[in-house]
């Protein structure tokens, strides 16, 4: 085989470009574990595992009064504080704390993995009590919307394939499309083959 070094350098131009783009993307369209940005919710997560529920609860108390929090830094504060309250056997106020993380954010679900079935009793019973329609029933998880029965946006599997198509598209309009930006065919610069041994 003869060495072509434009062509494996315009290969690694196109690979280089869609390992960028997937690399710049991946923080935002890869699901993962919950995290606290936030060094309150830090410091509170950290007396949690440490068993001290009372200072996690102080923690979470000062983090959510200074406020600041994005949604998603409220819920989970707001969780983690239902879980210290159920810790602590203070039933109401851990329903009331997974209440405001319902408010927050009706779509999220603790992790069984996670949390105790204490805890999920506790949320349960938030659900029933904070989470209902106008007309009293509990609407159905998942994100489906009772009245149209769509799902929101970013549920549907088309969002996901049109995104990774965008993508892939995008990777190779910025990889250059795998040419070497040069017009010439390289194959007709070639040597022919040399004849076959006799």
């Amino acid at each position: 085989m003869l060495f072509r070094p434009p062509k494996a350098k315009a290969a690694r131009r196109g690979t280089t470009a869609l390992l960028s783009i997937v690399l710049l993307l991946a923080p935002v369209l890869a699901p993962g574990p919950v995290s606290a940005e936030n060094p309150g919710l830090t410091g509170a997560i950290s007396f949690f595992e440490d068993g001290s529920f009372e200072k996690a609860l102080h923690a979470i108390d000062e983090t959510i009064a200074l406020g600041g929090l994005s949604i998603s830094e409220l819920r989970n504060a707001y969780a983690l504080k239902a879980r210290c309250e159920a810790e602590l056997g203070n039933r109401t106020n851990a329903v009331n704390s997974f209440c405001q993380v319902i408010m927050n954010d009706p779509d999220w679900r603790p992790d069984p993995n996670f949390y105790t079935a204490g805890e999920m009793e506790l949320f349960e019973q938030a659900l029933d009590r904070c989470y209902r329609t106008p007309d009293g029933d509990r609407p159905r998880s998942g994100g489906v919307d009772e009245e149209s029965g769509s799902r929101a946006w970013y549920k549907k599997p088309i969002t996901w394939i049109a995104g990774g198509a965008a993508i892939a598209l995008l990777a190779i309009v910025a990889g250059g499309g795998g040419g070497d930006g040069d017009d010439d065919d390289d194959s007709a610069n070639l040597p022919d083959y040399p004849p076959p041994p006799q």
